[in-house]
């Protein structure tokens, strides 16, 4: 993550210093997260891929005619679901997570003047800021000595021995923007956010760390805050 930081903050105080041709928006779309476990002896255990939200206000500073840096302040659900087999089958817990998230990207255009492709590459940094669970878990009668099943829906604890909320990996994505003679613009693309930091801390005796991949659609609108340059040829001055 250092290395991260050392190569992406200069090149954001070097867009401020060139001329040329910003532009900011907003997306939204769905996302599906892909959480990887090695779950060792915990053999019945089982998680499988969630849907959620992402909402993000993209930044972009525009260089020559095909190259860019795209920079998001980002919401992004990475929600996940484990279920228990064996003689624990009705054991499930479904888990809500909401991180905050900053991409920080090249990005590379091509096409006509008003119909473009583009590709997105770079990294992200980002925080865990909020969960919530809900399932189902065994419930044993001290008394009775009588196991059965009781419902939970309630808001994660967080534990600093046990979760890392720091989250940083790598980003990319491919997409379509259409701009029109005006200042308004749309576009829809496909990302990935490949998680590089365990989401849980080495505290116990044998570990076993998690990453969350994440897939993501997204469409939104774009505004260009400089005058429109539609010569495609020009340098962005």
């Amino acid at each position: 993550m250092k290395k991260f930081l050392f190569l992406t903050i200069p090149l954001l105080f070097a867009s401020l210093s060139v001329k040329a041709q910003w532009q900011i928006g907003l997306q939204a779309g769905y996302d599906y997260d892909v959480y990887t476990i090695n779950t060792g002896y915990q053999y019945d255990f089982n998680y499988v891929p969630q849907g959620g939200l992402t909402i993000a206000v993209p930044f972009q500073r525009q260089f020559t005619d095909w190259l860019g840096l795209r920079f998001d302040l980002a919401y992004v659900q990475k929600n996940t679901r484990m279920y228990r087999s064996s003689i624990y089958k009705e054991m499930f817990t479904n888990s809500k997570n909401s991180y905050i998230s900053l991409p920080v990207m090249a990005n590379f255009s091509f096409g006509g003047t008003y119909v473009r492709g583009f590709a997105n590459v770079g990294g992200y940094i980002g925080y865990w800021t909020a969960g919530k669970v809900n399932g189902v878990q065994p419930n044993i009668d001290l008394i009775t000595d009588v196991e059965d099943y009781v419902g939970f829906n309630e808001k994660y604890v967080f534990s600093k021995k046990r979760d890392n909320r720091l989250d940083a990996g790598l980003a990319g994505g491919i997409g379509l923007s259409v701009q029109t003679k005006g200042r308004i613009g749309f576009n829809i693309e496909g990302r990935v956010y490949y998680g590089l930091t365990s989401t849980k801390n080495n505290y116990m005796r044998v570990n076993y760390p998690a990453y969350h991949t994440t897939f993501a659609i997204q469409a939104g609108v774009f505004f260009l805050l400089d005058k429109v340059n539609l010569n495609r040829n020009c340098n962005c001055e």
